[in-house]
């Protein structure tokens, strides 16, 4: 079984810092005794797009906003093969220059953005080997859509599978 860690998203700033900056990067680490390998793992929309790009014909990709604190669980993930990392929620900057939890705990929530959106991000391809080599083939975004009662946007939640 693989033994890969993903850093996903999250605040590149410090919370101090009069300019804040929120990712979407995804990093995967491959571990090999006692040691750790990192590398920068490229992310498309469906459509093979880079995210955070605009492809020749001037269409942006579909990929998810930045944002910190959402929440995550990995599905599908079974014998040798890797499945999907889910993600939902997180909270977005809005117009807020500073950290948006800097601003919510200084001035109550101040244009900040609780997304409510669900995104699995396919980790088929994903190897220790590919991690190691800094070779990965580029994971896909998928927005999933949800029917029926979809939840508030919201940051800090918890994500659990029931797989029974």
């Amino acid at each position: 079984q693989s033994q890969i860690l993903l850093l996903l998203g999250g605040e590149r700033t410090g919370f101090w810092s009069d300019l804040s900056e929120l990712s979407m990067d995804v990093h995967g680490g491959a571990f090999a005794s006692g040691i750790m390998t990192m590398t920068k793992l490229w992310t498309t929309d469906e459509q093979g797009v880079d995210c955070g790009q605009t492809d020749s014909a001037g269409d942006v990709a579909i990929c998810p906003e930045v944002r910190r604190d959402m929440a995550v669980a990995i599905m599908g993930n079974t014998g040798g093969s890797n499945g999907k990392l889910l993600m939902f929620g997180g909270m977005g900057m809005g117009t807020a220059a500073i950290s948006p939890f800097r601003s919510f705990l200084e001035k109550g929530q101040v244009d900040l953005q609780a997304y409510n959106d669900l995104w699995f991000l396919d980790m088929a391809d994903l190897t220790e080997d590919c991690i190691k080599l800094s070779e990965c083939e580029p994971l896909a975004w998928h927005q999933v859509d949800v029917l029926g009662n979809k939840p508030l946007g919201r940051w800090g939640a918890g994500l659990m599978l029931d797989t029974s």
